[in-house]
């Protein structure tokens, strides 16, 4: 896997990009409706306290995001170490999806640099993810004006 750039930004509601117009009914194709199958996951990523509130593919991996990434609800740091975000990688969802693996996915750590809690004040949490090549682009809740 490249390595991925994990940049803290926040988003303002202009971006300057036009959204794309939405297919046609014509050009839409009925999507098939399938059952939901919940997928387990095991280490850090499985906790409570992870509060998963982002998902964005990084090429053949689901990188998932965690609102808090340490931090309490006032940008104070809980957690010693690195802040990260977690990787499962493609093979592996698949195997799950369709029962070729049965135990828990363990999802990877990716540092999140730089440390959001040293650069941006009045930091609350991170609500989503968007990954463009090898940068991510996180947006961030502060509790300050």
């Amino acid at each position: 896997m490249a390595a991925m750039t994990v940049v803290a930004a926040v988003v303002g509601a202009c971006c300057g990009a036009r959204p794309r117009p939405a297919p046609s009914a014509e050009e839409a194709p009925e999507p098939a409706e399938l059952p939901v199958k919940e997928l387990a996951l095991s280490g850090p990523a499985a906790s409570d306290d992870a509060e998963l509130s982002g998902l964005a593919w990084h090429g053949d991996d689901l990188i998932l995001l965690p609102e808090r990434l340490g931090l309490d609800e006032r940008g104070k740091r809980l957690v010693a170490g690195e802040q990260v975000v977690y990787a499962i990688a493609k093979a592996d969802l698949e195997a799950a999806i369709d029962g070729r693996r049965v135990d828990a996915l363990a999802p990877r750590a990716i540092p999140v640099v730089p440390d959001v809690t040293r650069a941006i004040e009045g930091i609350d949490g991170f609500e989503a993810i968007a990954i463009d090549g090898d940068d991510a682009y996180l947006t961030i809740e502060t509790y300050q004006n």
